[in-house]
């Protein structure tokens, strides 16, 4: 996805505001990933249902989870509600604190000549697919650190958490991917690093374009004068210890309800029913923490990022891969 970068009218300042609605979307996809559904299931999930055989397997599944809920005994329901406000509050706490920070006055995009012959031929910035930046371990750095977290309690607990520990790895080593198609545009609010020099501005030969960090901002979350639900900015933050925190508090919180089926003697469906909404609780606190995170070793780059998110069940719009690397790009 591309957003043109012309100055044409004032326009409001826009921020965090816009980044809740984004991430709703994110619950049944990690549902699906969880429920193990392939691709082509997915993109059939949103067609208008004409007839009941349109009703494909992973639609089935949705409604039989859904359904199987409610069998839950209530109060377990309701430890999983609490769960879910709980984490939602702390981390909603932590984007206010991201919101505090005005975006800067200028920020700059390190780029080499072909990419600057680019913007000026088009008047046009590209998003890149989180999975192929020059990080490889975007969004996966935040997870893994959670997954540390949880497989270190889980070894000195009950069985049931070791098992629970496990799934969720794999969901992490198979599935991240999956939960949705991310696509960043990165800026600096520094214009003279030496690091960006060299890793994106051709060793030195590139340019760093200086943009106005409001115009720019409010041309990507309000293209057409409306907010745009999946659009949002914010700055960067590269504090593994804060993050570590935030995930060891709400991992330690929902730790004991793994193990709350135990002695109530339910059927093996509710119990596994009532551990893969406790899991998509996690997960959506998890991935949605790890999106504004990144490893203290790019601290100096100072990102002032600009996010895109889009449903995996459905392709993402407008997406073009670069003859040079073949790097995904919208």
């Amino acid at each position: 996805m591309c957003f043109d970068n012309a100055y044409g009218k004032p326009i409001a300042y826009s921020s965090l505001n816009s980044i809740g609605p984004i991430h709703a979307s994110l619950r049944r996809r990690v549902v699906s990933t969880l429920l193990g559904a392939d691709d082509a299931q997915q993109t059939r999930l949103d067609r208008p249902v004409q007839s009941p055989v349109q009703y494909n397997d992973l639609a089935i599944q949705h409604w039989n989870l859904a359904m199987d809920f409610k069998m839950i005994p209530q109060e377990m329901q309701d430890a999983l509600a609490k769960f879910d406000t709980s984490s939602e509050s702390f981390l909603n706490s932590f984007l206010a604190t991201v919101d505090e920070q005005p975006a800067p006055d200028v920020i700059y995009h390190y780029t080499n000549d072909v990419g600057l012959r680019g913007i000026l031929k088009t008047g046009r910035i590209w998003l890149t697919d989180i999975f192929h930046l020059n990080d490889p371990s975007e969004l996966r750095h935040g997870v893994s650190i959670a997954v540390d977290i949880l497989n270190r309690k889980a070894e000195s607990g009950p069985a049931e958490s070791k098992l629970f520990a496990k799934h969720f790895l794999e969901f992490f080593e198979s599935g991240i991917q999956k939960t949705a198609h991310y696509f960043v545009c990165s800026f600096s609010k520094d214009g003279n690093d030496l690091g960006q020099w060299r890793s994106y501005a051709d060793n030195g030969r590139g340019y760093a374009l200086g943009f106005d960090a409001k115009a720019l901002e409010g041309i990507f979350i309000k293209p057409n004068g409306t907010a745009s639900t999946n659009c949002s900015t914010f700055h960067v933050t590269y504090d593994d210890d804060k993050l570590a925190s935030m995930q060891d508090k709400v991992i330690d919180s929902m730790f004991e309800l793994i193990s709350l089926p135990r002695g109530k003697k339910l059927d093996s469906a509710i119990v596994g029913t009532y551990l893969k909404h406790l899991s998509i609780s996690l997960s959506l606190f998890i991935l949605r923490a790890a999106l504004f995170f990144k490893h203290k070793a790019y601290k100096p780059e100072s990102e002032f990022r600009f996010l895109q998110i889009f449903r995996c069940d459905l392709p993402a719009p407008d997406v073009k891969c670069r003859d040079r690397r073949v790097k995904p790009k919208m």
